[in-house]
C-alpha cells in the first residue's frame, strides 16, 4: 500500500525546501519574516542615534516616505556612521570630505544603482533640517553649475562652418 521508496527531489524542489524551512525558523513572535532572509537591521552607533533617530523622524513626516524606504536609508546611514567610528570618527563634526569619499570608494564593488542610492541618501541626510541648525553656512548643496546663454553658445559650431 504505501511506497517505500526513496524519491530525489530535483534542484529547484530543494532550494525551495530550504528557503520554506529558513522562513519558518526565521519567523518572530508574530509569525512574520522579513522579505529576505539576511542580518537583522543593526543600530546606529550610540553617538551618532540621535541624528539618524532625527533623520528618520523627517524623512517620514514632512517628506511622507514610506516605512520600507526609511528603513533603508537608515539602514545606509547606519553603515556610514559604522564606518566612520572604525575610522576612529565619533563626532559629525570630525567628517572631513576625505571620510565620506572612503566610504564611497569602498563602494565600488557594488551595482551602479547601488552607489547612486547611497550617495543621494548621505546627500540628503546632510542636507536635513539638523545640519540647517548646526552649521547653516557649510550645509551641503547641489552640485550644479550655472550655466549661461554664451557658454552654450560658444560650444556649438556656427552655421557657417556645417
Amino acid at each position: 500500500m504505501w511506497r517505500t521508496e526513496v524519491v530525489e527531489l530535483s534542484a529547484s524542489r530543494r532550494r525551495f525546501v530550504w528557503a520554506a524551512v529558513r522562513i519558518f525558523l526565521d519567523a518572530d513572535e508574530h509569525k512574520r519574516w522579513r522579505r529576505r532572509i539576511g542580518q537583522a537591521p543593526q543600530p546606529a552607533p550610540s553617538w551618532s542615534r540621535s541624528a539618524v533617530t532625527e533623520y528618520a523622524a523627517f524623512l517620514r513626516s514632512h517628506r511622507g516616505l514610506s516605512p520600507r524606504t526609511v528603513d533603508k536609508r537608515m539602514w545606509q546611514v547606519t553603515r556610514f556612521a559604522a564606518y566612520l567610528e572604525q575610522d576612529g570618527v565619533t563626532r559629525f563634526v570630525a567628517i572631513t570630505p576625505r571620510h565620506i569619499h572612503d566610504f564611497l570608494i569602498g563602494l565600488l564593488t557594488q551595482a551602479v544603482a547601488t552607489r547612486q542610492t547611497d550617495v543621494t541618501t548621505l546627500h540628503g541626510f546632510f542636507r536635513g533640517p539638523r545640519w540647517r541648525r548646526c552649521f547653516p553656512a557649510t550645509s551641503v548643496r547641489p552640485c550644479r553649475r550655472p550655466v549661461n546663454s554664451s557658454s552654450v553658445a560658444s560650444a556649438m559650431p556656427s552655421p557657417s562652418t556645417r
